[in-house]
């Protein structure tokens, strides 16, 4: 009796997908489904701040998921001169999909990389980086 009713738990427990968030606005009155902020440690380099985040974007959609993260970049950007870092990473995440019933979910995500350079300026990291996409740190 005892293994059932853990089984149904297990499997019920199992069903929801889509992780804990919390909602933040943007200025433009966008609602932002935040997964996780926290530092990352690379092997080989600084720390950066990193921001994961749900998107309703399709994570094929560069151009959009791009757009997307202009918009955020600015708010997110105080968070990581306030961590006193240079470097910031904003990670769109697609939805979670169930590959195994509900006990192995996968999803797809997109990261976007700013880097403080000594000038003081943020310039994005990637095939598109463009001058426009630059701002300053005491913006």
């Amino acid at each position: 009796m005892v293994s059932r009713v853990l089984i149904y738990f297990l499997l019920v427990a199992g069903c929801n997908s889509e992780p804990n968030y919390s909602i933040h606005e943007l200025p433009s009155g966008k609602k932002l489904k935040v997964i996780a902020l926290g530092r990352i440690y690379f092997t080989e380099d600084e720390p950066a701040l990193m921001l994961k985040y749900l998107t309703d974007i399709p994570i094929d959609d560069e151009e959009a998921l791009r757009l997307e993260a202009k918009e955020i970049w600015p708010v997110f950007r105080v968070n990581v001169e306030n961590a006193k870092l240079t470097a910031g990473i904003l990670s769109a995440q697609g939805p979670a999909k169930n590959i195994f019933g509900s006990f192995i979910t996968t999803n797809r995500s997109y990261q976007f990389i700013w880097t403080k350079q000594e000038d003081g300026m943020w310039q994005p990291i990637g095939k598109k980086a463009r001058r426009k996409d630059v701002r300053r740190a005491d913006e």
